[in-house]
C-alpha cells in the first residue's frame, strides 16, 4: 500500500510540475506578444510621422517655387498655388505637432517603458 501512495504522490508532483511549466511558458509567450504588438504600434506611428515630415518638406519646396514664380511672372495662379501650399504646410505642421507631443509633458525617453498618454 505504501508504494501505491508514494507513486500517487510522485505522479501528482510530475503532473503539477508539467502544468506549472506550461503556465510559465504561456505567460512568457503572452508577454512577448504584448511587447511585439506595442513595438509594431510605435513603428507604424514613426512611419506616419516621417510621411508627414516628407509632406511638409514638399510643401515648403512648393511654397518656395510658387513665390519665386509669382515674383517673376506676377500670375495670380502662382499666388493661389502659394496660398494652397502654405495651408497644406500649416496643416502638416499641426499634424506633426499632435503626433509628437506626449500627454502630461513627459518625453518618450523619460517614461522608462511606461505607456504614456494613450
Amino acid at each position: 500500500m505504501k508504494t501505491l501512495s508514494l507513486f500517487d504522490q510522485k505522479a501528482k508532483v510530475v503532473i503539477g510540475s508539467a502544468f506549472l511549466t506550461l503556465a510559465l511558458v504561456g505567460a512568457i509567450s503572452y508577454r512577448g506578444m504584448a511587447v511585439s504588438i506595442e513595438s509594431n504600434r510605435w513603428v507604424r506611428h514613426t512611419h506616419v510621422v516621417l510621411e508627414k515630415i516628407q509632406d511638409l518638406r514638399l510643401a515648403w519646396e512648393s511654397i518656395a517655387y510658387d513665390s519665386h514664380e509669382f515674383t517673376l511672372t506676377g500670375k495670380d495662379s502662382s499666388f493661389e498655388a502659394y496660398r494652397a501650399d502654405a495651408l497644406r504646410a500649416e496643416r502638416d505642421q499641426e499634424t506633426i505637432g499632435q503626433l509628437t507631443v506626449v500627454k502630461g509633458g513627459v518625453k518618450p525617453d523619460q517614461c522608462g517603458g511606461v505607456k504614456v498618454g494613450q
